[in-house]
């Protein structure tokens, strides 16, 4: 490095670093760099640039470094280098790792122009020697299906055919987007030749590039078997096709790693890094002493692959979610993901010393792990207790799966559908369109995070125009749903919606065509008291834990005289059966409930671009309540909107005043008898004929409703 090219900040400070790298004493916590703008006008300084490249890098997209945002060297306690910014309030740092000493526990690491096998080996060798049961049967994994149970064929890619999956295996299985490629596809007419020996050769070539790189990986880490959806499903036998899609959790549940294809728009892009020069590597290397070579660490993985077009898409929700772990092939590099650990290419951290990724953070100040990988990690390890009704990881799954994009709307849940039988499991109840049916009551209370229209889906038939999932599940609905919690902050904490809930109307649920009618089993039986101590309103046979070590792990659980070694959450109804008869579609909910014709009108600086809150008012004009709502419904404010009871809620106003909107709160506060608020969980409806569907969720004052003329009525929510 050319001395001249050094500003006497840096050449201080690259003296300071080559001493700490060197085996010297930490010379300083932080060092001041200066403002972006001072750091721009040093432009003859090689390290300066260099730097000042490496954070601008590290920023996610949107994130704005302004001239103002001052930057700092730092080190944390297990000495690791990083640049330090605030930019627009929010703290960004990017680590630098030596690529030439021996004193670090991490280093950096040179990505080559091709993966190199042997480190991808390395991972997946570390993963199972280091993490056990954890990664390899996983807390979760009673849940998934076993593969023997359906029908699976896989790549064989020594013989290049397909093959039944053999007694006792391991295989890999691939999640890609197929996008607008050309895909080669298993049919009748094909499978048997395709299983013949050397049977996908004369295909390979028409294959697109994911597919055969999938294939040519698999072989170069010294597996066997592979699993592609487009060949290994006969696409044109409606039968084992369904069979396999309503069982995606025993494919990718059950598979030992899955290669995901984070990579360009569609199946064509590849898997960068497995052919030479598929990929374009930029790193940015900094030699701050003759011979001695700092590396920038690369944009947070996790990130890059959740802002991926194969990250948008529904069908790859569940793909991820539910693998063991994963082999993520991004643009510019790979990383590796189990339940404990996140290794990547420019990150030399293969240490057995360092086997979990809360450990990771320890020396690298970047959050390793992604709110993803912290989602699935809570929900694998629900251990001994099943989480009935783990409202929290409920919501979390729904919310993040419907912003999802489909091809085709009928696929809502079959997407869904490995989910959906996890969850079954873990709920001990079926899911009704999505639904849990144990916690019925508060499933129906979803709202939209924006503009919702109504999911569509074409009949088999030329002369009708098409039908719709029912209205009152997300399922019905195009667009991103949320459940609001009665206390926002604690959203992702506790299931205190499900507690404050209490279920007022004996739901039944009904065929499309009327013709058959079955009672829900939801939580009415756990729900008939509101604000006392679970341990104080237990249905019969449920008994509350005493303490003890486990206790303190996992908190307080409950558990039933029929089932005394099943643990659970909250107590739920006892399903024995979660499986629906395959001709029965449960398409619309009965039950009585009391209802109200009732104004809206929209509440000022309450707006978004999509959705608008409206209070909800009697005729006169007096408050009752309020509604979520698409903006749409301004125009409809001078008509008079019926309103159903679905269940009843109560919260402490404490709650109210610091996290409900600023007009809620002026109605509810005035009231100071009591320290907490009752009201009314209420379903806006739209009637047609003897059906009725859902427009939108909100909350009536329990008293100002008691005040309202009601009428009892039947409903059909279709």
């Amino acid at each position: 490095m050319e001395h001249e090219r050094i500003c006497p900040r840096c050449k201080e400070l690259c003296q300071k670093i080559a001493c700490y790298l060197e085996g010297g004493d930490i010379l300083f916590s932080s060092q001041a760099l200066g403002t972006v703008a001072e750091i721009r006008l040093r432009t003859h300084c090689s390290v300066c640039e260099f730097l000042l490249k490496a954070f601008d890098r590290s920023c996610p997209a949107g994130l704005k470094v302004d001239h103002e945002t001052a930057l700092e060297i730092q080190t944390n306690n297990h000495g690791t280098l990083y640049i330090q910014g605030n930019p627009q309030g929010d703290r960004q740092r990017v680590y630098l790792l030596p690529l030439d000493s021996s004193q670090v526990s991490i280093s950096g690491r040179l990505i080559k122009p091709r993966c190199d096998p042997d480190l991808l080996k390395q991972w997946l060798r570390s993963c199972r020697d280091w993490h056990g049961s954890d990664c390899y049967t996983p807390g979760w994994s009673e849940l998934i299906t076993p593969l023997a149970k359906i029908k699976v064929r896989l790549i064989d890619v020594h013989q290049r055919c397909l093959v039944p999956v053999p007694p006792v295996c391991q295989f890999i299985a691939l999640s890609y987007v197929w996008g607008k490629a050309k895909i080669f596809q298993t049919t009748r007419s094909n499978v048997a030749v395709r299983c013949e020996i050397n049977g996908l050769n004369e295909v390979l070539r028409d294959l697109p590039a994911t597919i055969t790189d999938a294939i040519d990986l698999v072989a170069m880490i010294g597996e066997r078997y592979l699993w592609v959806d487009s060949l290994c499903i006969v696409q044109d036998n409606a039968q084992e096709k369904h069979g396999q899609i309503a069982n995606m959790d025993a494919i990718y549940g059950n598979a030992v790693l899955t290669i995901n294809a984070a990579a360009g728009q569609d199946a064509n892009a590849g898997l960068p890094g497995v052919r030479l020069f598929s990929r374009k590597v930029e790193q940015l290397v900094l030699e701050y002493q003759p011979g001695h070579r700092l590396i920038a660490g690369q944009p947070i993985m996790t990130g890059v692959a959740d802002s991926s077009c194969w990250n948008t898409r529904a069908w790859t929700y569940q793909e991820r979610f539910l693998s063991k772990r994963s082999l993520t092939f991004t643009d510019s590099h790979v990383f590796f993901q189990c339940q404990r650990m996140v290794w990547c290419e420019d990150v030399a951290a293969e240490d057995n010393k360092i086997i979990d990724y809360h450990q990771m953070e320890d020396y690298l100040p970047i959050d390793w792990s992604s709110e993803r990988n912290d989602h699935m990690y809570k929900l694998h390890y629900a251990l001994h207790v099943y989480k009935s009704t783990n409202w929290v990881e409920y919501l979390r799954t729904v919310e993040e799966y419907t912003p999802r994009m489909l091809s085709f709307d009928s696929d809502i849940l079959a997407a869904f559908a490995g989910m959906s039988k996890v969850l079954s499991s873990m709920f001990r109840s079926r899911l009704l369109y999505g639904l849990p049916e144990s916690l019925f009551d508060c499933a129906l209370l979803w709202q939209p995070a924006g503009t919702i229209v109504r999911r569509h889906v074409p009949r088999p038939t030329s002369n009708s125009s098409g039908r719709y999932f029912p209205s009152w599940s997300w399922a019905g609905w195009k667009g991103s749903i949320v459940y609001e919690d009665i206390m926002p902050h604690l959203k992702m904490l506790s299931d205190e919606l499900v507690r404050r809930t209490k279920p007022l109307v004996k739901w039944q649920k009904q065929t499309a065509d009327g013709s058959f009618t079955t009672s829900i089993s939801s939580m009415e039986e756990v729900g008939q008291y509101l604000l006392k101590p679970f341990e104080e309103r237990l249905p019969e046979g449920w008994h509350v834990s005493e303490g003890g070590a486990f206790d303190n792990f996992i908190g307080t659980y409950y558990y039933h005289d029929d089932s005394p070694l099943s643990f659970f959450a909250i107590p739920t109804p006892l399903t024995t059966t979660l499986e629906d008869p395959d001709d029965l579609c449960w398409t619309r909910l009965v039950g009585t409930t009391s209802s109200s014709l009732l104004k809206i009108v929209p509440e000022q600086d309450s707006a978004t671009e999509e959705t608008q809150r409206f209070s909800v008012t009697d005729e006169s004009g007096l408050w009752c309540g309020c509604v979520y709502l698409d903006c749409s419904w301004t125009r409809r404010t001078t008509e008079m909107h019926e309103f159903i009871v679905l269940s009843e809620g109560t919260t402490p106003k404490a709650e109210i005043e610091r996290f409900w909107s600023t007009e809620e709160w002026s109605h509810i506060k005035g009231d100071d008898s009591t320290t907490w608020y009752q009201y009314f969980n209420v379903l806006l409806i739209e009637r047609e004929g003897p059906l009725a569907s859902r427009a939108g969720i909100g909350k009536i004052d329990k008293h100002r409703w008691s005040s309202l003329p009601t009428t009892m009525n039947e409903v059909c929510l279709a």
